[in-house]
Parts: C-alpha cells; sequence; structure tokens
C-alpha cells in the first residue's frame, strides 16, 4: 500500500506556466491540453476560445487576468497545470500560484528574449526556490533567433541554459527540433496539427551545430553524474536516460535550466515540452517539507508529502460567483475528504468541507471524494477562510508561511450610478476583495467616498468592467490617484492603555510598544519581547492584530504604516479584567501615540510609490521618448540596444505615468510599447506634503 502510494507521488507534476504577457503561455497551454487530449480543438486568444482564458474580459482583451487550473494526463502522470497572467498589473496571481507549484515551465519569446515580466516571474520563482525549464516560443515569427534568446537568459537572469533541442529553421522556414538527447530531428506534420511526429536524420546543414550543443549539455549534465562524466570522457556511448536523469538532477537543484523550442500557434514543438515536464521537473516527493508554526506551542514544524501525516493545505486562490466561493487548495501533507472537518489556525476556527472537485479552468470536471498529499483540486463550503489560509488537522495544528502581496499603488474614487445599487456595489467589492488579495475597497474617513486600489490603472479598469460584466453593476470612476504610504523617521516608545466598564464586565489592557525604521522591508514587521509571566501567549495575536489594524490607515497622515518594525516591550495584564478585546484596543492606541509623537506629524514620512518602466521604441522616435521620459524626471539607467530599435530602462513616480499608454502611443505613431511594473518607495518632495498638511 505504501509503495502504491509513493508511486502516485512520484507521477503527479504542480506546474506553473508563466511569462512576459505575449509570450505565448496560452498558446502553449491549449496546445498541452489538446496533445493530452483534453480538447479537440486548441483555442486561440484572438478569437477568445481558449480554455484557461474563462473570462468574458479575457476573452475581449486577448489577456490572462487570473490564474487558471487544469489537470491532464501524460506519460501516465498526471499534470495539474496552472495558467497565470503575464501583465505586470497581475503579478500578484502569479505570486500566490508559485507559492504551491512544484516546478515552472517559463515561456520566452524567440523575438523578444527575456522581457521585463520575464525578469520579474524569474526572480519570483526563484525566491521560492522552484526548479524551471524554459521554452522559447514563437520561432516562427519574424526576427526570432534562439542564440539571442538564449543569451538574453544569461545577460538578463544570470541563469545557465542548456538546450535539450535546437530550432530546424527560424522564422517562415521553421520546420521542428533536434533532439539533442537521441540526435534525432523531430518533424511535426502539419497536416494533421502536428499530432504525426516524424523522428528524421539530423539535416547536414545542422549536424555541426547539433554536435557543438550536445557536447554543451552532456558537460553541464555532467556534473551531477559521475558515470556520464566518465562516458563522456572516454567518448562512449550514453544512454538517454542517464542523461535525463542528470539534467534532471541539475535542474532540481536549480543549477541549471533545460531550454526547448517550439511554435505554439503552428502546433510545433509542443509534445517534447510535456515529455520534458515529466522527465525533469519535480514530482511533490522531490521537494523539501513545507515548514510552519505550531500555533499552540510557536514553535517551527514541518510536514512531509506524505499522506500519512497530519492534513497540512493551503489556500491559494479563491473564485466568487453570484451563487459559491470556490476555494483552490494545495495538500502538502495528510488528506482532506468531502465532510471533513479541518481548522484555520488564522481565524481560530473549524470550517468543513462540504464538496472537493478536480477543476478544469472554471469547471467542475470532476467531483472527488478526497484529495492527498501533493494534490490540487478545488473546495467548496468553507465560510470564514481566505486566500493565504492554511488548513490543518484539529488536534496537531500547523499554520504555514501565508502567500505575501505587494501593496497597492493606484487608487479610484467609485459610485454607483444608482443609490439602489449601493448596497449590491457594496457586496460585489467586497467578493471581488476576497477574490484579490491585491485589490482593496475602503471608505475614505475624510470625504465619505468609496475608494477601490490596486496594483495599476488597468487592473482598476479591469476591476469597474468586472462589476458590469459579471455583476450587472454600473458605477462611476474617478480619476486614478496615488496610493501613498508612511512610515517614522526615528525609533519612539509608547504606552498605551484602555478601559471599558459594561454593565457586567471591566475591560482593561496595558501595551508598551517600540516603533522602529524598517527601510529594508516594506512591511510592518512584529516580534514580541515579552515574558509569559507578563502578558500570557494567547493575548500577543489580538496584540498584533491592533498593531495592524492601527497601521492600516488610522493615524498620521492617514495612509498605510509601513518601513516599521514594532516590537512589544512590556505591558500589564489584570488577572480578571483583561480580554483580547482590551490587548487589541490598547495596541491600537499604543501603535497611534507612538506614530503621532508629540501630537503632530514631525516624525512621520511619507512614502510614493517609484515605478521600474522599460520602454521598447524604433530608432526614429526614440529621441522623442526620452524628452518625454525626462520631462516626467524619470531617472534613465540604461538605453540599450535591440534588433529594430531601443529599450529604454527607468524609474519614475507613478504620479507622473497616468495616461502614459496614450502619451508613448501618440509619439511613437503606435510603434512604440512599455511595460511598468512598482520598484520601491521614496520620500515624496515638499510640494506634496504642502498637499497634506495645509
Amino acid at each position: 500500500m505504501a509503495a502504491r502510494v509513493k508511486d502516485k507521488l512520484a507521477r503527479i507534476r504542480n506546474i506553473g506556466i508563466i511569462a512576459h504577457i505575449d509570450a505565448g503561455k496560452t498558446t502553449t497551454t491549449e496546445g498541452i491540453l489538446f496533445y493530452t487530449g483534453r480538447e479537440r480543438r486548441t483555442g486561440r486568444v484572438d478569437d477568445g476560445s481558449t480554455v484557461t482564458d474563462f473570462l468574458p474580459l479575457e476573452q475581449s482583451h486577448g489577456i490572462t487576468i487570473q490564474s487558471a487550473a487544469v489537470t491532464c494526463f501524460w506519460l501516465d502522470h498526471q499534470i495539474n497545470i496552472i495558467d497565470t497572467p503575464g501583465h505586470v498589473d497581475f503579478t500578484a496571481e502569479v505570486e500566490r500560484v508559485l507559492r504551491v507549484l512544484d516546478g515552472a515551465v517559463v515561456v520566452f519569446c524567440g523575438v523578444g528574449g527575456v522581457e521585463a515580466q520575464s525578469e520579474t516571474v524569474w526572480h519570483q520563482a526563484e525566491k521560492y526556490g522552484i526548479p524551471r525549464i524554459s521554452v522559447i516560443n514563437k520561432m516562427d515569427r519574424m526576427g526570432a533567433d534562439f542564440e539571442r534568446a538564449l543569451k538574453s537568459m544569461v545577460d538578463r537572469l544570470g541563469a545557465v541554459p542548456v538546450p535539450v533541442q535546437i530550432p530546424v529553421g527560424a522564422e517562415d522556414e521553421f520546420d521542428g527540433v533536434v533532439d539533442l538527447v537521441e540526435m534525432v530531428w523531430l518533424r511535426f506534420d502539419e497536416a494533421d496539427e502536428g499530432r504525426t511526429i516524424e523522428r528524421l536524420p539530423v539535416p547536414e546543414e545542422l549536424q555541426e551545430a547539433a554536435q557543438r550543443a550536445r557536447e554543451n549539455m552532456l558537460e553541464h549534465a555532467s556534473e551531477f553524474s559521475d558515470e556520464l562524466m566518465e562516458r563522456f570522457l572516454e567518448g562512449s556511448d550514453i544512454p538517454a536516460e542517464m542523461i535525463h536523469s542528470a539534467i534532471r538532477a541539475g535542474a532540481l537543484a536549480n543549477r541549471i535550466t533545460p531550454v526547448l523550442t517550439e511554435s505554439a500557434l503552428k502546433k510545433k514543438g509542443v509534445q517534447p515540452i510535456m515529455d520534458a515536464v515529466v522527465n525533469y521537473l519535480p514530482s511533490p516527493q522531490d521537494v523539501p517539507p513545507v515548514t510552519g508554526i505550531d500555533p499552540k506551542k510557536d514553535k517551527e514544524v514541518s510536514r512531509s508529502a506524505d499522506a500519512g501525516e497530519p492534513l497540512a493545505a493551503l489556500l491559494f486562490k479563491v473564485i466568487v460567483t453570484a451563487h459559491r466561493e470556490l476555494h483552490f487548495v494545495r495538500v502538502y501533507s495528510g488528506r482532506l475528504k468531502s465532510g471533513q472537518a479541518v481548522w484555520n489556525p488564522r481565524t481560530r476556527k473549524r470550517e468543513r468541507i462540504n464538496r472537493i472537485y478536480r477543476v478544469y479552468a472554471n469547471q467542475d470536471e470532476e467531483q472527488l471524494d478526497l484529495l492527498s498529499a501533493g494534490d490540487i483540486g478545488g473546495i467548496v463550503g468553507l465560510k470564514n477562510s481566505a486566500t493565504g489560509d492554511t488548513l490543518c488537522d484539529v488536534a496537531r495544528q500547523i499554520e504555514l508561511e501565508p502567500v505575501t502581496f505587494p501593496s497597492t499603488v493606484v487608487s479610484r474614487a467609485i459610485e454607483p450610478r444608482t443609490q439602489v445599487d449601493r448596497e449590491k456595489l457594496i457586496n460585489a467589492l467586497e467578493s471581488m476583495q476576497r477574490a484579490d488579495p491585491t485589490f482593496n475597497c475602503k471608505v475614505d474617513e475624510e470625504t465619505g467616498q468609496m475608494l477601490i486600489s490596486g496594483m495599476g490603472e488597468l487592473h482598476l479598469e479591469i476591476a469597474r468592467e468586472r462589476l458590469q460584466t459579471e455583476f450587472n453593476i454600473v458605477a462611476n470612476v474617478g480619476k486614478p490617484r496615488v496610493s501613498y504610504k508612511q512610515t517614522v523617521r526615528d525609533n519612539v516608545e509608547s504606552k498605551g492603555r484602555f478601559i471599558l466598564q459594561t454593565a457586567n464586565k471591566s475591560h482593561i489592557a496595558a501595551v508598551k510598544l517600540r516603533l522602529d525604521p524598517n527601510p529594508d522591508s516594506l512591511a510592518l514587521v512584529f516580534y514580541s519581547r515579552v515574558k509569559e509571566n507578563v502578558i500570557p501567549r494567547h493575548f500577543i495575536k489580538p496584540i498584533e492584530e491592533g498593531v495592524r489594524g492601527a497601521a492600516e490607515g488610522g493615524c498620521g497622515y492617514g495612509f498605510t504604516t509601513v518601513n516599521v518594525r514594532v516590537t512589544l516591550t512590556g505591558g500589564k495584564m489584570y488577572e480578571t479584567d483583561s480580554d483580547e478585546l482590551a490587548f487589541r484596543m490598547a495596541a491600537e492606541n499604543a501603535f497611534r501615540k507612538a506614530v503621532e509623537k508629540g501630537g503632530d506629524n514631525s516624525n512621520v514620512m511619507i512614502l510614493e510609490p517609484v515605478m521600474r518602466v522599460e520602454v521598447r521604441v524604433p530608432e526614429e522616435y526614440f529621441g522623442e521618448i526620452l524628452n518625454d521620459l525626462t520631462a516626467r524626471r524619470a531617472e534613465i539607467t540604461e538605453v540599450e540596444d535591440v534588433p529594430g530599435g531601443k529599450v529604454i530602462h527607468c524609474s519614475v513616480a507613478l504620479e507622473r505615468m497616468f495616461g502614459y499608454s496614450n502619451a508613448v502611443r501618440t509619439l511613437s505613431s503606435g510603434r512604440a510599447s512599455f511595460t511598468m511594473e512598482p520598484h520601491t518607495y521614496r520620500e515624496v518632495g515638499p510640494e506634496t506634503y504642502k498637499r497634506f498638511t495645509y
């Protein structure tokens, strides 16, 4: 029985398809579903018929907005695939998906090579130590250059790309790939949409290049197999399985990246990608045990990918509809059964699993009795759980590290066209917020306006359109505005006290906090330095909740407080009168007093978001684009020469970039393109302080 379970685990791959926008990841996913028999025809992004881009807005805009999970089977392996967004405004979707994946397929454009969002998703995968294979797509496009794309991986990512294929031809003459492991030409029959693969001798004109590429592959692979190295040096035959095994070892160690090539649109080269997923990417057994905190004992514990261990699962996504909420879950250990009661350590509440599904994009494809260690699936029935929450065994608890998300950078006022729709709008915005942790909605305390916040102008425009298409609510939105933050300039200590007398009970507690600037992290970091006999452990969490609640905008200039380390240094518990409410409110009071040191905002620094911008522009429009960026006070960091023009790399305050898409289109007659992503926060200038002081 145990051997059978281990064999099942070894045949699971949990992978993501990640890329820069328009690199072809959704088309690659469609090809995979086609060749694994899940779809009778391949959908096209251009005509809105893809499986994973199922939202009407994804189909109309031609981009992936939210991640979508599908399951397929290849070579007797279960492949759980998550297709992710490529646009920078939806980077957080990629972040939360990578948190639960074991491996990734990174798709690059054969023309553009490594692009801005390619770097972002690559480094996100590095952050989680996720092994990757890379695919250079669009080899049929004009200007496609396999070697240039490889070089960009080295130059811009610091990667060690190891081609296991080379293309046969390029642009209009792209005609399959040379498999360097078996030294054969794989030619895909266009008459039956690439289903038939001819195995032919390597073309004569590519013999020399293929031999050099094979030697490069074997040289890298030999670092991970002594036997292979010995055979390589002796010039002996090397079995294909030995090569695959060595390359797999290097990929799992994140020391090399196997590289393949394709034209997903022309259906040339997709099947070998699935072979590589099976051969080179990890199963749940190959990744280290997941670690978390035992909330009862406040110490680190771990769970292995074993169905016999206590349950540990992470919710990484929620799809909210008018009828229900479908939570996506990754099970790391134990089993999750239909009807089972589980524990949520964040809310400290029990939840019950009503139904479990193997999901297929937005469809409940198959109802299951259970999910075991290593599985990804959908569950229905949770009442008080959100993205990033842990579900665990009631008796043997663990709280996994939650998914972290970047702060929002832009906001807009929103109101319903009619007051009749106000309640509907509030409910819809709350649903959208539960589904997307980087989308926030709150009421401005000064103006009474509802504000929605997100990662960029497109993010908020998509939110407005979703209100209309999915919730049938027409809303008016204001102009974009910057989401400022605030922090403290110097360290400060403060005491907070809370006293409330009700008819039946007193609520009394005292807290002492120290705040220190923490420029190395945008987050608010909380520590406790008090002993158990001063404040019992079960009150620490309410104190932290009070601190974080006050930091969300209840002090100083009214912005969210970030870049600060908060240390609980003391306090007082009253035997019969202290409770969670009292400590939470005492912590809020202490935090507000600390930020507003001396009764004014002299110790408060306002921060504004700075964006990293990359503009790709034809040579003839370079001067106009550069002058415009200079007028926006951009800091130019690099100007890169590329075929057909230049790429300008710079950083600029978000406030100066509103409406830039129209400007760059006008200045370049529609021929330049740009990407923009959050880079850092910096202190605002004197003129901005005046806006909020007077």
